[in-house]
């Protein structure tokens, strides 16, 4: 009959599916994961489990997006999973290459700071050169334990973006003067936030930011007085 064959043509749940890959496909759209509200976040989250619990076949998009809104919630593991997914599903170069930053992301907070290394080193030459990628190699250096190397990098990028990027100036300031820290460089540190102090008593307008950096400062004095 003509409800059979409707029924077997369009099956119960059909269209929530196609309306929800039409939301999820619409929140990807709406920019950056971190400047979507978290209401959102939350939202794409679970349209993106959910369907990937219904064995629907995510796209490498969906699961590169999938990978870090798991790896914003602590969930290292499973977005390592999404990452990998998303590299054999794509023919996109540049959404593996993304997905090999975020698989190095998800092994360094996995406590593999070897692995994540392996992940960038796996990528095209000239990949390297990218300030996301200088960046967390920088972190993994870190957390090897290998600060000098990482401090170089810091450095260098500081001085080819001081005139073109004054928020990302500032935040890799703020990592340097950390890395000073770990590395218990207090002299140095003490130096180098006093310097960028100078240059802007508002740490680039920041509130937060200039909290933070208030409170390493007197971590800086704190190492100083141990004598570390």
């Amino acid at each position: 009959t003509a409800v059979e064959e409707y029924r077997r043509r369009f099956p119960a749940g059909s269209y929530k599916s196609d309306a929800e890959q039409l939301e999820r496909a619409l929140l990807i759209s709406l920019g950056p994961l971190e400047s979507l509200p978290e209401p959102r976040r939350d939202r794409l989250t679970k349209l993106l489990l959910e369907a990937g619990t219904r064995k629907e076949s995510l796209t490498g998009l969906e699961l590169l997006t999938l990978g870090g809104l798991l790896l914003t919630r602590g969930q290292a593991l499973d977005a390592a999973k999404a990452y990998s997914e998303a590299i054999l599903s794509s023919t996109s170069e540049s959404l593996k290459r993304a997905a090999k930053l975020g698989r190095s992301r998800a092994m360094r907070a996995l406590g593999k700071p070897s692995a994540a290394l392996a992940e960038l080193d796996s990528l095209p030459g000239p990949d390297n050169n990218r300030l996301d990628v200088i960046l967390e190699r920088c972190l993994v250096l870190r957390a090897q334990g290998k600060f000098e190397p990482a401090i170089k990098e810091y450095v260098l990028v500081l001085k080819a973006i001081e005139h073109e990027d004054a928020n990302a100036w500032w935040e890799i300031s703020e990592a340097l003067a950390r890395t000073y820290v770990e590395a218990k460089q207090a002299r140095t540190a003490r130096t180098f936030l006093e310097g960028v102090r100078n240059k802007d008593r508002t740490f680039g307008g920041d509130p937060a930011r200039r909290k933070r950096m208030i409170q390493l400062m007197r971590e800086v004095d704190l190492l100083a007085a141990r004598g570390d």
